[in-house]
């Protein structure tokens, strides 16, 4: 790093070299951070130049304040060098949204949505890394424009492994939290902030020597520094002002220039003349200014003189037919110096001679203190264009500005506006300022509009899991709409509202059904498409197989229609893969999954992945596959945490919820279930149910039946009462069925028992069948009949041996082994315990395990042996052979030292060895034998 026309950021410099070179591994990000002028933008240039010699692929941008309402401003500067080839390597729908981006292409059809900007891009960097290091570094990073920062967000959340660094700097006063949401992104290795200080004396006498030619004496230095209190722009500027003045202050006296950093600025523009600050004004307010649109505005030759004047002075920057201010202090004093009436003209003529829509849009508004229908059009258009782009946010800004631009009478019209600039910060992701819009419009006096934006805000509160809030919404928006498309959306939405609150399906079919004959109307495929799926979800609920059948056939050929649709969720593959396992269908379940995985991943919805995320660890858990399941489920919370997705928080309760509940982190499974519970059940009726699914296993986990049958009791009168009959989504029944035979409530099992193996068999849900024949084994064991309960068990196995559910089964062979023992039938009871305990083990359910050893030790006399261990006698012999201690082995299998103590007396009779030096020898031998 060159650091010999840098003074006295010797130490900083060396710290970002260290970070960004010296690493072993480029990974994370470096902020070069302090107030205006302390020196940032000469530290970060040092840094990227540094890597730039280092053979480092660099993608660098300038931002400034009058681009930061702008959309993919900064991604262009970013990207452009690179384009259009690079767009090559993407998948379709993320080259297609990254060329709209970057105005390389005309937008058509459906918008793409901002997550597959921010995929594409995501997709460049990891491209570029697999040739060179990669530096992505952004100068004045809080002047970024949102839809760029939300895509260098995206990016940064999403980067492990690769060579990929960030150098920042970045305008903060005092403790701030990191741009880009880095604090929460990286780890402390992974993030460097670097606060630039005030400069010594010393450096301040050098830099004025090497900026100015200037050499003080030692009084006239001292107050320099302390004036500027060592930032070296206000120093410059001080030393400047003492120069223009032409007078040594006397010792003891005033520096006879302003005493403000802002009056220095205004003195040194001042100087210029009237001509030259008419183009720096200009310079200031647009986002990419350049000679021609100069001259367009002050003549051709005015703006060569006047750019010449202001390069000389050290205020302009030129590179080619770009111009820019040399210190960003400069271009907000240039702008704060003229009035506000000087500013709105000037704003006037740059909406005549500059080319971009929205820009031009952006200047027009800011022409005019009145309303102007006229440019409240010209901005709502301007809003339109940049929705297309992919970047909502930026559109909903527009047309927020649109409405307060339109005239007061027709109300109407304003209305509309807010109604959209709500649409577009929802799809942004920013449920806070599209509440905040819809509010104002629902408190308005319009019917229909209030209708809509009814029906929008209920959308939210759907999507951040609010319930009943969202109920209340959906049928307010019912009872005043008129427009078909309010009623399509109000009747789609409220019949997911009522699926997922598991309350009146008959009333969800109904009111998907008629969105279903709305759509089909008024030809709106894309709403039939999910109407349909709803419709087909919730029949599937109500037990109508045939059905449900027809409707998700026929919603899924038109899934295409949805294709455009931003937000992944909206396919019908949602429904119809919940249907799939739902049905113990699990391979065609993940496949459905995984595709939708796929296209969250393209379009980079990150809302989406997180629940799909959730959905595969679900089913991975079904299968037995528990290690998968938890890493799925740690992703998705891995991903919410840092998109700040709170509401997904409730819907991960079931995963790492259930899961912890049947591994035995019974700890760790309370508290997210008492986390679930803290919020009240209307906000969070989906966690609420959640976590009392988790308190029933974990109280019969613990052998506490009174506590499973509290906590499952409301959940099965919740499904009575809304008419659910699918048993595939009721997988708590079987468990409050054994709570109430543990206590002796052997009627009201029976009643429980009935209904749900009826629905089993007139279903035909392998998985359902097979707990249904296990409850009837319990119950009949119960009342001593273990006849009846021998049959029922292997009527139970028979099922479990076409679905693969093996924790399921494992509960199975467990209780019949309990009936088997009571019994006396201790044989064949050793059989079936032993079966349990293993399967138990491998998946990693040490209480369940332990249940299991404990019903063994309940057997008298020895076991037979012939001499052979079982697969979980064999894991734990390896392991001791090994030399673990018995506390390393029962940490390695995840099970219990005292399961490992027993194995072990097991293991030692059945090979007639007395000591672990025995044991591992006898392990050698074999291994010997085996080669």
């Amino acid at each position: 790093m060159d650091e010999r026309e840098i003074v006295g950021r010797e130490d900083e410099l060396a710290a970002l070299y260290d970070f960004l070179v010296k690493r072993e591994r480029l990974h994370g990000a470096a902020i070069v951070e302090g107030e205006a002028g302390i020196g940032k933008t000469t530290v970060w240039a040092a840094a990227v130049e540094a890597c730039r010699a280092q053979s480092y692929r660099v993608l660098s941008c300038r931002p400034s304040e009058s681009e930061a309402l702008l959309s993919f401003a900064a991604l262009r500067d970013l990207i452009e060098p690179l384009a259009p080839g690079i767009l090559e390597i993407l998948p379709g729908p993320q080259k297609r949204a990254l060329a709209v981006a970057l105005l390389l292409e005309e937008p058509h059809g459906a918008p793409p949505g901002p997550g597959a900007v921010a995929a594409g891009f995501l997709g460049v960097l990891r491209h570029l890394s697999t040739t060179a290091p990669v530096l992505v570094g952004v100068d004045d990073v809080q002047w970024l424009d949102r839809p760029s920062a939300a895509v260098l967000e995206f990016a940064v959340r999403r980067l492990t492994d690769e060579p990929v660094g960030l150098v920042l700097s970045f305008r903060s006063a005092g403790e701030q939290p990191a741009p880009l949401g880095l604090d929460r992104a990286l780890g402390e290795d992974h993030l460097l902030r670097l606060p630039l200080r005030p400069l010594s004396m010393g450096a301040i006498h050098r830099m004025l020597h090497q900026h100015l030619g200037l050499t003080c004496a030692r009084p006239l230095l001292r107050r320099l520094h302390e004036v500027s209190a060592g930032n070296p722009f206000y120093a410059l500027e001080l030393a400047r002002a003492v120069l223009r003045s032409g007078t040594t202050p006397e010792p003891g006296l005033p520096l006879p220039v302003p005493s403000s950093l802002r009056g220095l600025v205004s003195d040194r523009l001042a100087a210029l003349g009237p001509d030259v600050q008419e183009v720096l004004l200009a310079v200031a307010v647009l986002s990419d200014p350049s000679i021609p649109i100069l001259a367009k505005v002050a003549g051709p030759k005015e703006t060569e003189d006047a750019i010449a004047v202001a390069v000389d002075a050290g205020i302009l920057r030129r590179h080619g037919e770009r111009i820019g201010f040399t210190h960003p202090m400069l271009a907000s004093g240039t702008y704060l110096e003229a009035s506000d009436a000087h500013r709105r003209v000037l704003h006037r003529r740059l909406a005549e001679v500059v080319d971009d829509p929205q820009e031009r849009a952006r200047h027009l508004s800011m022409s005019t203190d009145r309303p102007s229908i006229e440019v409240a059009k010209l901005v709502e258009e301007a809003a339109a264009g940049v929705w297309k782009q992919g970047a909502p946010y930026t559109a909903g800004e527009l047309c927020e500005r649109a409405a307060r631009l339109t005239p007061a009478e027709p109300i109407d019209e304003s209305l509309r506006l807010e109604v959209a600039a709500a649409t577009y910060y929802f799809e942004a992701g920013d449920t806070e300022a599209a509440t905040r819009v819809l509010q104002g419009v629902i408190s308005s006096s319009n019917p229909g509009l209030r209708a809509q934006a009814q029906c929008r805000l209920a959308r939210i509160h759907l999507f951040t899991d609010d319930l009943a809030r969202a109920k209340d919404a959906f049928e307010a928006a019912l009872h005043g709409a008129t427009d078909p498309h309010v009623r399509i959306e109000g009747e789609e939405g409220l019949a997911w509202n009522l699926v997922l609150l598991r309350e009146d399906i008959s009333g969800a079919a109904h009111h998907a059904g008629a969105a279903v004959a709305l759509a089909e109307e008024h030809g709106e495929m894309a709403a039939l498409a999910e109407s349909l799926s709803i419709c087909a979800l919730a029949e599937f609920l109500l037990g109508h197989a045939g059905a449900s059948e027809s409707l998700m056939k026929r919603g899924l050929r038109l899934g295409p229609f949805t294709e455009d649709v931003p937000r992944v969720m909206r396919h019908p593959s949602l429904a119809h893969g919940v249907i799939l396992v739902a049905s113990d269908n699990f391979d065609a379940g993940l496949r459905v999954f995984r595709g939708m995985v796929e296209r969250a991943e393209e379009r980079g919805d990150e809302s989406a992945h997180t629940r799909l995320l959730l959905c595969l660890s679900n089913i991975e858990f079904l299968a037995g596959n528990w290690a998968r399941a938890e890493a799925y489920a740690i992703a998705a919370e891995e991903i919410a945490a840092q998109t700040g997705q709170y509401a997904e928080q409730g819907n991960m309760l079931y995963d790492r919820g259930v899961l912890d509940a049947h591994i035995g982190n019974l700890d760790a499974a309370r508290r997210r279930a008492s986390g679930g519970l803290e919020r009240p059940a209307g906000d969070a009726a989906v966690s609420g149910m959640i976590a009392r699914r988790i308190l029933g296993m974990i109280a019969l986990t613990s052998d506490d039946p009174a506590a499973a049958a509290d906590q499952l009791a409301p959940l099965v009168q919740r499904f009575e009462t809304a008419s659910v009959v699918e048993p595939g989504v009721a997988p708590f029944y079987p468990d409050y069925i054994e709570a109430l035979i543990s206590l002796g409530r052997f009627e009201e099992a029976e009643e429980v028992l009935a209904r749900y193996q009826r629905r089993a068999e007139k279903l035909h849900r392998l998985s359902a069948l097979a707990a249904s024949w296990r409850c009837r084994g319990i119950l009949s064991a119960a009342r001593g009949r273990h006849e009846d309960a021998a049959s029922a068990f292997e009527r139970a196995l028979v099922y479990h041996d076409q679905v693969r559910m093996p924790f399921e089964r494992a509960r199975t062979l467990l209780n019949h082994g309990i009936s088997q023992r009571r019994a006396k039938q201790k044989r064949a009871a050793r059989t079936q315990l032993e079966g349990a305990r293993d399967m138990f083990e491998q998946l990693g359910a040490r209480f369940w395990a332990e249940k299991a050893s404990a019903e063994l030790s309940r057997i008298g006399g020895r076991a037979p042996h012939d001499g052979s261990l079982t697969p979980s006698e064999e894991r734990v012999a390896a392991l001791a052979a090994e030399g673990l201690t018995t506390k390393q082995i029962a940490g390695r299998l995840f099970v219990s030292t005292k399961t490992v103590e027993g194995h072990l007396s097991h293991i030692y009779l059945k090979l007639g060895v007395r000591s672990r030096a025995e044991l591992a020898h006898r392990f050698a031998t074999r291994s010997g034998d085996d080669l």
